[in-house]
């Protein structure tokens, strides 16, 4: 598997950190994963989650990948949201601050 391509973008989900899409070729096919989701732990560990749907009020995974694959796919998107946070994310906590720091309602 070679990772081709990877997009960090503001989180479609709440909780997360930030969203991504992330391409792919396996076997020479190409394959495009899109909602891959950045979160932080409660004890501060980031991490990606794979697609999940809200069925009957439960988060059910729909994409499921060998544990070698994922290891690659966390590499691969980690890396990336590394660069976008220190140029995006920086940003986002500094517009948030003022209203945490009891600023301006």
């Amino acid at each position: 598997m070679e990772v081709t391509k990877v997009s960090i973008s503001q989180p479609t989900k709440g909780a997360a950190l930030a969203s991504a899409r992330v391409e792919f070729k396996l076997e020479g096919e190409a394959i495009t994963l899109d909602d891959v989701r950045i979160i932080k732990s409660r004890v501060g560990t980031i991490w990606i989650g794979l697609p999940t749907r809200n069925i009957n009020g439960q988060y059910v995974q729909v994409v499921f990948v060998s544990p070698r694959i994922k290891r690659m796919l966390d590499e691969a998107i980690l890396k990336e949201f590394a660069l976008w946070y220190a140029s995006h994310g920086q940003q986002q906590s500094q517009a948030q601050q003022p209203a945490q720091e009891g600023g301006v309602l």
